[in-house]
């Protein structure tokens, strides 16, 4: 990835299930990272988000591993983890 950008990998078959367009997020003063979907999302969710808890964090982590399974709406989930993404300042 150029421009500093970096993603977090699974091979996970989950993964096959992505956004149209990703979300970019930035972690404290670190490189805009691309969020392809919603089971990366989930793990940014889990393992890198600065604060568990929030209006929106939960709720981004259910519907993001519902969508995984395709049992809850993919760009549906993508609007909610912008929410949360929000919530905790990561977007630019």
């Amino acid at each position: 990835m150029s421009g500093g950008q970096k993603m977090i990998s699974s091979s996970a078959r989950e993964d096959i299930v992505q956004w149209r367009v990703p979300v970019a997020i930035r972690i404290g003063y670190g490189p805009i990272e691309l969020v392809q979907g919603p089971a990366e999302a989930c793990r940014y969710l889990a393992d890198r988000w600065p604060f568990v808890g929030g209006t929106y964090h939960d709720l981004a982590e259910s519907r993001c591993r519902a969508a995984m399974y395709r049992r809850a709406s993919v760009e549906e989930a993508r609007n909610i983890f912008i929410s949360a993404a929000q919530e905790a300042c990561l977007l630019d």
